[in-house]
């Protein structure tokens, strides 16, 4: 029997990882306020495509309430795991999607009772308590705004169309497998083999925050050096595990040097418990210290209210070269020739094309660069 959808919830680890990642840039500071842990906290939008239980996206609301940010919330749903934003301005009709939703459905007398991500295009929709679509916040079928008083034809436009969403989803799929977006954080399973995984990419000075959940944390988060991107080195692993300990001022304890100093705790305004890595900001010290090798460590955090394993994956580079991640083991692509360019499929959504000059100029500088 499938469960009634909750109203809001607490958002996933992988998520709670992005909203660190994401709230001290410029133009995402209102999840850096937004209020995780309220009643009316992320609301959950599903997709059709995966299990009728799963949450695929997290709509989160600034601490202002003047933004939402929609953030995925797992590698199951294989999409960017940041998804879009938009400003909230009732005097200019402009709501978050859910809202829209629920408003709609009031003016046609219905009740929005689970909400959907039909597109990557950014289709919405929402069902009532039978699984029956109520409110859409476009018609995609004729290309116009929604028409609320024919929310009637909605299940059979989302039937209808389903295969070919559907097939939308498959080929971001891919994509985003390319990029490796999700590839440095995993759940520790008792037995796994990991052939591929990615790190993600530190240098002098660089600084990362690390989640420890919303509960108080039980067991204190590992911190473990796992290598030197396969160069050869005498030096015995407790060796490195000092050398990478010495670039990362204050955050190892323990006698073998393998614990997250506990004094590093902090919890955040919206209620994400967390601590901060960060590589000693003179450059000369860190290659001094590390004899120019590049190496590559793990950070384990046991979550209290699930007592999952989970480990992020780093690599601090000695040679600063201008990339975000590092990849093992690596893969390389080449276009040799310009005919040979995949497609570029633009999304007609909402009554123009996706996309834009800056978006064509960098898949071809990515293609080039692949």
């Amino acid at each position: 029997m499938a469960m009634e959808p909750a109203l809001s919830a607490l958002i996933s680890y992988e998520a709670q990882d992005k909203v660190l990642d994401l709230m001290t840039e410029k133009g995402f500071t209102g999840l850096a306020s937004a209020n995780l842990l309220a009643k009316d906290g992320p609301r959950p939008i599903y997709r059709k495509d995966l299990k009728q239980d799963d949450i695929a996206y997290y709509e989160i609301l600034s601490g202002d309430g003047k933004e939402y940010f929609l953030l995925s919330a797992g590698p199951k749903t294989a999409d960017n795991r940041f998804v879009e934003s938009g400003d909230i301005n009732a005097t200019s009709q402009q709501y978050r999607p859910t809202d829209a939703l629920n408003m709609q459905a009031r003016r046609n007398g219905q009740t929005c009772f689970k909400h959907y991500r039909l597109s990557q295009a950014g289709l919405y929709m929402c069902e009532d308590r039978s699984g029956i679509p109520v409110a859409a916040t476009y018609n995609w079928t004729s290309n116009a705004p929604i028409d609320p008083k024919q929310w009637k034809s909605l299940p059979g436009m989302v039937k209808a169309s389903l295969t070919f969403f559907n097939k939308e989803w498959r080929g971001l799929s891919c994509e985003v497998s390319e990029e490796g977006e999700w590839g440095s954080l995993r759940q520790v399973q008792s037995v796994q083999k990991l052939a591929q995984y990615d790190e993600e990419a530190l240098q002098s000075g660089s600084k990362h925050r690390i989640s420890l959940g919303f509960h108080p944390y039980k067991s204190t988060p590992r911190i473990f050096f796992t290598g030197t991107g396969g160069i050869k080195s005498d030096l015995k692993t407790a060796d490195w595990q000092k050398k990478l300990c010495a670039v990362l001022p204050n955050v190892c304890s323990g006698s073998d040097l393998t614990y997250v100093n506990s004094r590093l705790f902090i919890s955040a305004r919206n209620g994400i418990n967390y601590f901060e890595l960060l590589v000693h900001k003179d450059k000369s010290t860190v290659q001094k210290i590390l004899m120019n090798t590049d190496i590559s460590f793990s950070v384990q955090v046991t979550t209290s209210d699930d007592g999952i394993v989970w480990e992020k994956r780093f690599g601090i580079e000695t040679n600063f070269a201008s990339r975000t991640k590092r990849w093992s083991p690596w893969s390389y692509w080449s276009v040799y020739h310009p005919h040979l360019f995949p497609n570029y499929h633009q999304h007609r959504c909402c009554g123009c094309y996706s996309g834009c000059g800056a978006v064509a100029w960098a898949q071809i500088f990515a293609y080039y660069d692949r």
